[in-house]
């Protein structure tokens, strides 16, 4: 029977005009002309449909004609013939789009909030209301240990799961509207204190199915990342990292303060390295610091306190400072270091 959308169309030809009415399902065609006029116009009558639902079925064409009256007699419509047609319907594919691009991308700043992906993503499709799941996928290029996406408020009839991957995976059947508002909500975050390891951006790619199981167009977005410059530890000297004579200058390098064990010190930096030392107060003695002993100058903190693989410390105890034979130097005999 007759469908919402469903249209006929004819080419004209020797005054041969007519109108569809869409109500009915009748296209009317006027005009005098020849029988073999007539005959090319309707031979030319074609179906189609615009229908926004599956219009799949069977139609059911009745035909009828009217005669001039060539013979002085009263007009006569002829009996009607009828043929019938089957309507395949193509399930068209659900459409997502409303993506931030270009200078709007959204950026998410190390350790920050949250971050809504696509508030204003807008979901089409032209014959389905009916959505069975969906997925946002962060690349496997920029994955970072750390990232994660969720929803930021739940949204009824779907579930949301994510996994290590990258991939956050919504099921449930639900209406256009719910799936709309549930990949609204998506949102990105990162555990990592060093979120740019691999990559300053991500770039995700969307994905809808409907109930029908049409999936759609793969669409992609951006985000980028801001950095935050974590601060590194210093854990406290295990004991002496270095031993001298009573009034003698002792050599002391980057090496002899930091390592990886006591009575060295041990250096932690999240995002970065650390290659140096200052020299944040001298408690005792004299200080002075440059590449050997015969060009190293006097100690002044804030523009020669630095201690690293090319500037070493030479440091000179009090006069008699220790009745022992040797000095012990640690972080409470030399100085207090920070980098």
């Amino acid at each position: 029977g007759l469908v919402s959308g469903d249209q006929l169309s004819f080419t004209g030809a020797n005054g041969i005009t007519g109108r569809y009415d869409s109500g009915s399902g009748t296209l009317t065609l006027k005009g005098p002309a020849a029988l073999a006029d007539y005959q090319s116009v309707l031979r030319s009558v074609r179906y189609s449909t615009n229908a926004a639902d599956l219009a799949s079925g069977s139609r059911t064409i009745s035909w009828t004609v009217l005669d001039a009256n060539s013979d002085g007699l009263t007009p006569q419509w002829s009996s009607a013939a009828t043929s019938t047609l089957t309507v395949v319907g193509v399930n068209q594919l659900p459409l997502l789009s409303g993506f931030p691009s270009g200078t709007t991308s959204p950026t998410y700043q190390e350790n920050g909030s949250p971050l809504v992906l696509a508030p204003e993503l807008s979901l089409a499709d032209p014959d389905s209301r009916q959505f069975s799941g969906a997925t946002v996928t962060i690349s496997s290029v920029d994955l970072t240990l750390g990232d994660s996406l969720a929803l930021a408020q739940s949204v009824s009839g779907i579930n949301a799961t994510y996994t290590s991957n990258g991939v956050l995976t919504l099921t449930g059947v639900a209406s256009l509207g719910a799936y709309q508002e549930a990949l609204r909500q998506v949102v990105y975050s990162s555990s990592s204190d060093n979120p740019t390891a691999i990559s300053s951006s991500r770039t995700l790619t969307w994905q809808i199915t409907d109930s029908t199981t049409a999936a759609s167009q793969v669409a992609t977005s951006t985000i980028q990342l801001t950095p935050v410059n974590d601060l590194p530890s210093l854990s406290g000297f295990g004991g002496a990292v270095k031993t001298g004579a009573e009034d003698s200058t002792i050599e002391i390098s980057y090496g002899d303060l930091i390592g990886s064990a006591a009575p060295q010190a041990q250096v932690a930096d999240v995002d970065g390295t650390a290659t140096s030392l200052q020299v944040a107060k001298l408690i005792s003695g004299s200080l002075k610091l440059g590449p050997n002993a015969s060009d190293a100058t006097p100690y002044a903190v804030g523009t020669n306190s630095t201690i690293d693989a090319t500037t070493k410390a030479y440091w000179t105890p009090a006069a008699n400072a220790n009745t022992n034979t040797n000095t012990n130097v640690n972080s409470s005999g030399l100085s207090a270091f920070r980098w």
